[in-house]
């Protein structure tokens, strides 16, 4: 079952600057970093996810309801980056599952 959080956020109406697309990997924008991380896939230990529209920091699992195995590492680097943030332009990001 889908966080309900992630629901409320998202639309189907590709006119919304919320849509999440018709598919996995439907937009350009997905794509290209599905490719980055599959081009990168024997170097990568963590992927972070920024969004400067709304200011999070988000990682991955927050849309399962099962534990992220990677919860500490993700909360420690979204918190490095979100305090680089804050740093460069005194604004501090927030954190999201």
């Amino acid at each position: 079952m889908l966080n309900e959080l992630v629901l409320f956020r998202l639309s189907n109406l590709s006119c919304s600057n919320k849509f999440m697309g018709i598919s996995p990997f439907s937009e350009m924008e997905t794509q290209n970093i599905r490719d980055f991380v599959l081009d990168h896939n024997d170097r990568l230990v963590l992927f972070e996810d920024v969004h400067s529209y709304g200011q999070y920091i988000m990682y991955p699992w927050g849309h399962l309801e099962e534990d992220n195995p990677y919860l500490d590492d993700n909360i420690r680097v979204a918190d490095a980056v979100s305090n680089c943030i804050n740093d460069a332009v005194n604004k501090k990001a927030r954190l999201r599952a």
